[in-house]
């Protein structure tokens, strides 16, 4: 099941509840995917556990999860170029080279969700926690 919270990203939290309980799914089942401005784009890094890392999205899941264990799917959008505000940066659509090299960590983080569904987290995380060459 993929699931797109409708609420604002610091509130995204708030509908996992119901949706864990409602499919009888165990917490350690769930794979969070988000943007990481700290991943270059094209790359893409797994973590089974950690700390929301000044995400605004995880730490509302987190607040909510009270400790429970999930994955992790960081989706690299690099840092902003000096002069744009975050927030402009993550809203936006990459042009050019970075357009491309999204695309790919796009396309690499939906790989890694298929072999952590049909493998393990641990394989995924092996094969995709290295650098794009």
């Amino acid at each position: 099941m993929l699931v797109k919270p409708l609420t604002y990203m610091n509130n995204s939290g708030v509908v996992i509840p119901g949706l864990l309980n409602k499919f009888r799914i165990p917490s350690e089942k769930m794979i969070v995917i988000c943007d990481n401005m700290d991943l270059p784009y094209g790359m893409c890094r797994i973590k089974k556990k950690g700390s929301g890392g000044g995400h605004n999205g995880l730490r509302s899941i987190d607040s909510i999860m009270e400790g429970r264990g999930y994955t992790r799917l960081f989706v690299g959008v690099s840092r902003p170029d000096i002069g744009v505000s975050i927030v402009e940066h993550v809203l936006s659509v990459p042009s050019g080279a970075d357009l491309r090299d999204f695309m790919k960590g796009v396309e690499r983080a939906a790989e890694a969700v298929e072999l952590i569904v049909n493998k393990s987290v641990e394989e995924a995380m092996h094969e995709y926690n290295r650098r794009v060459t």
